[in-house]
């Protein structure tokens, strides 16, 4: 059976929140040797299906600009597509190149927690894909009913992103990523792995 109960905070998100109810350190708490926190390989080689081949320029030139190409109107049509391609493999790498040792040098991140990380990272570059398919492609797209009627539809990514979302939010809670996190509060702690875990759920 589980532990009852909230789950304990790590002690540097305790020490960031300034342990406003003057509880005791645990003592027991698990200490993990220092080291290099690597990226997963997997992570760097996640990039999302594209149909790039059957767009036009026109309709690539955004996208690339979105990703920050530099010279698009230089580019021709493959040039274009490899640049794109490049920059969308690049976002986890980046993400993770400025996240991680800031986590690191506030002490809540040890090589142990490199999965975890990857899948912080992941969710929320995706989120960010997804949520750059919308400001492209706008909310809604056009549909017609089996009676012939024209009706407006909320595009797929839009649900895809939230639930994204909810997830990177389960996964910066577990590192004090936010104000609230590093803030003391009053009554019964949240359990963030209960939120992914809501989440998971919700997305299945």
């Amino acid at each position: 059976m589980g532990r009852r109960g909230p789950k304990k905070t790590p002690a540097p998100i305790t020490q960031l929140k300034g342990n406003p109810g003057r509880r005791s350190a645990d003592e027991h708490e698990v200490t993990v040797p220092e080291g290099e926190l690597a990226m997963p390989r997997w992570l760097g080689e996640l990039r999302p299906p594209d149909d790039y081949e059957a767009k036009t320029i026109a309709e690539l030139r955004p996208v690339a600009a979105a990703l920050g190409v530099l010279r698009i109107s230089r580019l021709a049509k493959l040039a274009l597509i490899a640049a794109i391609r490049e920059r969308e493999e690049d976002q986890r790498r980046t993400e993770w190149a400025w996240l991680v040792p800031l986590l690191q040098r506030m002490g809540l991140a040890t090589p142990i927690d490199a999965p975890a990380l990857a899948m912080l990272v992941d969710q929320y570059v995706l989120y960010t894909e997804e949520r750059r398919k919308v400001s492209q492609l706008g909310t809604t797209y056009e549909t017609t009913t089996q009676a012939g009627d024209t009706m407006f539809r909320a595009r797929p990514e839009n649900s895809l992103a939230d639930r994204a979302l909810a997830r990177t939010k389960a996964f910066m809670a577990l590192y004090g990523m936010t104000a609230s996190d590093r803030t003391g509060k009053s009554g019964e702690e949240d359990d963030p792995l209960e939120d992914l875990r809501r989440g998971n759920r919700n997305a299945g």
